[in-house]
């Protein structure tokens, strides 16, 4: 999971821009994956892709509110579902930890 403003640092920013932009066009559907809100502008991107070059990548959003509500734990287990559903057993790691 990404907050919006540390997309463009990630070594895949330019794919996941391109996925973080299509998520908020979808409109309706673009909702908080912790508490369901319509959220066109999200604090945070939760992303998944697989393979060493990735054409596509699958987003889901965080809220303000929720991004902003302290509680780590909730949005890890809601990240982890929403995980779960794209990459069944997959192994889920924090961005930061493979950053350059």
């Amino acid at each position: 999971m990404l907050a919006v403003e540390e997309i463009s640092l990630h070594p895949r920013g330019d794919l996941l821009c391109r996925a973080a932009t299509h998520w908020r066009m979808s409109g309706s559907s673009a909702t908080c994956f912790l508490c369901d809100a319509v959220s066109l502008h999200p604090a945070a991107h939760l992303f998944a892709w697989s393979g060493e070059a990735p054409k596509q990548a699958a987003v889901a959003g965080l809220c303000c509110d929720c991004w902003r509500g302290d509680d780590p734990t909730a949005i890890d287990e809601a990240a982890a579902r929403v995980l779960q559903q794209v990459v069944p057993g997959g192994c889920f790691l924090d961005p930061r930890a493979v950053l350059p």
